[in-house]
């Protein structure tokens, strides 16, 4: 951003330039005496020529101006994207934390059943298959927990560059 705003300043600074010097041949073009040798007409010829000149050179700083608008505009509309995809993956990777700690919470509450179960089996008082029930819905919710995961990092390469490696 920093370049583009020099490159406008700079361009400005040499349309200042450019209609300083057609203001000033403008009084040029005002109808000379002619002097013994036709000098005048050279010089009004010289005159012609570079404002012409400075006329074209005005006209392509135009142009470039504009065309750095244009890109500047470009710039701003990409950027501005791009800060809304962060803003959802960030708002996205935030709700993923959420439920990460929910399922570490419930992870820690079935350990300790699955403790308790142990204990109780131990002692003759626990069931199997209440075990195996509460296993099989923590590996479900850790296959859930992964699969969101890889969504989330897939969203994201993208935006920092990463190539997909598997």
């Amino acid at each position: 951003m920093e370049e583009l705003q020099e490159f406008e300043r700079r361009i400005a600074l040499a349309l200042d330039r450019i209609a300083a010097g057609i203001e000033a041949l403008d009084g040029l073009d005002a109808p000379q005496p002619v002097l013994a040798g036709g000098a005048a007409d050279g010089d009004t010829g010289a005159a012609a020529s570079d404002v012409a000149r400075l006329t074209d050179e005005l006209t392509a700083e135009r142009e470039a101006y504009a065309q750095l608008g244009a890109l500047q505009k470009s710039l701003r509309e990409k950027l501005a994207a791009a800060q809304s995809e962060v803003d959802e993956l960030t708002r996205q990777v935030d709700q993923q934390a959420l439920e990460i700690q929910r399922l570490k919470a419930q992870n820690v509450a079935l350990r300790e059943t699955g403790r308790a179960a142990r204990e109780g089996q131990a002692t003759g008082e626990g069931g199997d298959a209440s075990l195996r029930a509460e296993l099989d819905a923590l590996r479900r919710e850790r296959a859930a927990e992964v699969a969101e995961l890889d969504s989330i990092i897939a969203q994201i390469k993208p935006l920092i560059g990463e190539d997909n490696h598997a």
